[in-house]
């Protein structure tokens, strides 16, 4: 039987359009040398305070389009949590519906 992959080897091999990670996950810190030459942006992105952040993408063009979108939203607001879920590859939908829960 195969493990199934995670979210970096999904990114890795074209399935995400996107990965999100932080300083604090050990796999996250441990994969990062295979991400260095994706686009990446890593300001304004953290969702709690303490760690560095990334969101590297599988094109430039993915990257510029969050960076066009994201100045319009508020940092670590409903609005941001859609957006990076959208941008992740999560259905609209349930992006709406996560931002709605952290809105709550």
């Amino acid at each position: 039987m195969k493990k199934p992959l995670v979210d970096y080897q999904t990114f890795l091999i074209g399935r995400k359009p996107a990965l999100y990670g932080n300083t604090g996950s050990p796999t996250f810190m441990k994969n990062l040398h295979l991400f260095e030459h994706y686009p990446c942006v890593t300001e304004n992105i953290d969702i709690f305070d303490g760690e560095d952040f990334y969101l590297f993408f599988q094109n430039e063009e993915l990257k510029e389009t969050f960076l066009s979108k994201l100045r319009d939203v508020k940092p670590r607001s409903p609005e941001f949590h859609r957006l990076l879920g959208v941008t992740l590859g999560y259905p609209p939908l349930a992006a709406q519906f996560f931002a709605e829960c952290h809105r709550l």
